[in-house]
């Protein structure tokens, strides 16, 4: 059934009070655009973490890249990461394996 709602005070408002009917009645293309930000923010948010502990542990300095880890006997967290993209299509990869 279709329904139309007119003259609603503060509709706004109230969108955001219920988080479900907001979902259900919002247009498609908003329910698609969230659904990927989610997808987007949580690969940001694992990829942030990762670059993080490889900076504290000191996987990226320049002695302990890939490319000089067989001549100072590095071992690294996580192989073959040379930057922040590296993190990035790591934990894309990581949360779709999972997922």
């Amino acid at each position: 059934c279709n329904i139309q709602l007119k003259n609603v005070r503060k509709k706004r408002k109230l969108f955001f009070k219920d988080i479900f009917t907001t979902a259900v009645d919002i247009e498609w293309r908003y329910t698609l655009l969230a659904f990927a930000a989610a997808f987007f923010v949580s690969w940001t948010v694992f990829a942030v973490l990762y670059w993080i502990i490889a900076i504290y542990r000191g996987d990226l300095e320049p002695n302990n890249l890939p490319q000089n880890q067989e001549a100072s006997g590095w071992r690294p967290c996580v192989l073959e990461m040379y930057n922040f993209t590296s993190f990035y299509l790591f934990s894309v990869e990581t949360q779709h394996t999972i997922g």
